[in-house]
């Protein structure tokens, strides 16, 4: 007799609030899980309780098969950063996840272990709202920050990431934002 995920991740959920007994602690750690249960942990810690979650994992190829299954088994509800890699600041890119996961629409971020420290300090240290820009540029300046932050220039800005000069016009898609 086939089992809906639905099932699958109920009968997980009874086990994990068996044996963890209701005790709340701030930081977790899953030690020693088959990366096939992974998604469905994931899914179920996510029912057990309201708060957003960090999931810091080490081996590339593991953390690129959670993403997928995650996006396969319920669309939607991770994000992932990619990182430029050790020693780097984050990409544009990530910068958008970052304000996607801060503003609250995705329950889980998953991330490389290299990134976790930076990742906790721009989700602690930072605003609220998501990562902003906090001071005034001229154009030019503004111009050198958006190359400084790798995004491109286009003729017309569609995406995040991307900004377009229009005369003395700047138009820019910022990561983090839903239009330009």
């Amino acid at each position: 007799m086939p089992v809906s995920l639905d099932d699958l991740i109920q009968s997980l959920v009874c086990r994990i609030s068996d044996v963890c007994d209701h005790k709340q602690t701030p930081d977790v750690s899953y030690l020693n899980i088959h990366g096939s249960l992974l998604p469905f942990l994931l899914i179920a810690l996510n029912r057990l309780k309201t708060k957003r979650c960090v999931v810091s994992v080490e081996d590339y190829s593991l953390q690129k098969n959670l993403v997928e299954s995650l996006a396969l088994l319920t669309p939607g509800f991770s994000l992932f950063l990619v990182g430029a890699g050790e020693g780097k600041q984050l990409l544009g890119a990530d910068i958008h996840v970052l304000n996607l996961f801060a503003l609250g629409g995705v329950p889980v971020l998953v991330v490389p272990r290299q990134w976790t420290a930076t990742v906790r300090s721009c989700l602690v240290d930072g605003p609220s709202g998501g990562v902003e820009l906090s001071s005034v540029l001229d154009r030019e300046e503004l111009l050198v920050l958006f190359k400084g932050w790798e995004m491109e220039k286009a003729p017309i800005v569609k995406a995040p990431g991307f900004y377009a000069l229009r005369g003395a016009v700047v138009d820019v898609f910022p990561f983090g934002a839903t239009e330009p």
